[in-house]
């Protein structure tokens, strides 16, 4: 993924594209900024899970140090800053999502809607805070 900041000129890798993509129509484009994404992202330098929408592996769910993703790749940001993602990402992974509904033709399918509104499973309540005063 190639993320251009605000002010930034256009790469030159993608100077032989841009008849191309100032053509697009997800948002008007001109000289001044036919290289910008259509659709920013949330930018963030929280920590958090990442998951790819559609894949095979056996493990969908991990971390890794970039901050950037797309429309491909879910990122997951817990409400609690200093809870452990690896910690999450391996609850997450210990979760029978195939039982969940979330596997067709051997693919898991992970949607931003469909995991709002997945109930919480087993693994994950150990990662919630205690309730009451201690």
């Amino acid at each position: 993924m190639l993320w251009c900041e605000a002010g930034d000129p256009p790469p030159a890798v993608l100077l032989p594209h841009k008849e191309r993509l100032i053509t697009r129509r997800i948002r008007p484009f001109d000289e001044a900024n036919w290289w910008h994404w259509g659709r920013g992202y949330h930018q963030s330098p929280l920590p958090r899970v990442y998951v790819n929408s559609k894949t095979r592996s056996s493990h969908p769910f991990f971390c890794h140090p970039c901050p950037h993703y797309d429309g491909s790749v879910l990122a997951i940001f817990p409400h609690d800053p200093l809870l452990a993602v690896q910690q999450m990402a391996d609850a997450l992974n210990t979760v029978d999502w195939a039982d969940l509904g979330f596997v067709c033709d051997g693919r898991f399918l992970f949607t931003q809607r469909s995991l709002e509104q997945t109930p919480l499973p087993g693994p994950l309540r150990a990662l919630l805070p205690a309730r009451g005063v201690q």
